[in-house]
């Protein structure tokens, strides 16, 4: 079973939704969890990593799922997503096109966490120059 939690990568807190070989009817739960916790943070505040590595889904963890990112939207500064395999890309191009979301494939959990990471050193140094 998956899971929602807070991680910290160089003192980055993240939002870290692992549903790793989850089937769908656990995914639908973890990304409703998900929803919780991204939502009960201060909007634009929130760096997200999911880890979709073997996950099982069907249409309706697809619609959840959409549902969820495009609400999580004014919440999320940044989001990264890993474990993307051919018939995952598929639906994750489907859930981008219909949220608008910009969110950062990469190939490993260690790739994401560093992505995001150069993503918030990034909106630091931006802030600290306004």
């Amino acid at each position: 079973m998956g899971a929602v939690s807070i991680i910290t990568y160089k003192g980055l807190k993240m939002v870290y939704t692992d549903l790793s070989n989850c089937t769908a009817a656990e995914a639908t739960l973890v990304f409703l969890d998900c929803k919780k916790v991204i939502q009960s943070q201060p909007e634009g505040s929130v760096y997200s990593l999911v880890n979709i590595e073997n996950i099982r889904y069907n249409s309706e963890l697809v619609k959840t799922i959409k549902g969820v990112v495009k609400s999580n939207k004014p919440w999320v500064k940044a989001a990264s997503i890993h474990g993307l395999s051919t018939l995952t890309q598929i639906m994750f191009k489907s859930v981008i096109l219909f949220t608008g979301r910009d969110i950062y494939p990469v190939n490993s959990l260690e790739d994401a966490k560093e992505w995001l990471y150069q993503k918030w050193k990034k909106n630091e140094l931006v802030e600290e120059l306004d």
